[in-house]
């Protein structure tokens, strides 16, 4: 009875172990898809913003240094 019930212990452990390692990878690869698909929103916004502002302002002296 003993072994029985030591078996069954381990089988408990190992499955809760096979669990929380599915539920941690399960969490990660949710967290890298949501990070992935803001990513992806945020580059036309980004665009978006970047051609609405206009260009740079140059500084003259910029200008002069590179001439």
């Amino acid at each position: 009875m003993h072994l029985t019930q030591s078996a069954i212990g381990q089988s408990t452990l190992a499955e809760l172990y096979r669990s929380d390692l599915a539920y941690g990878i399960g969490l990660v690869v949710i967290w890298e898809l949501l990070v992935t698909l803001v990513a992806l929103w945020m580059v036309p916004v980004l665009l978006a913003a970047a051609s609405a502002a206009g260009p740079l302002p140059v500084d003259a002296a910029v200008i002069g240094a590179e001439a």
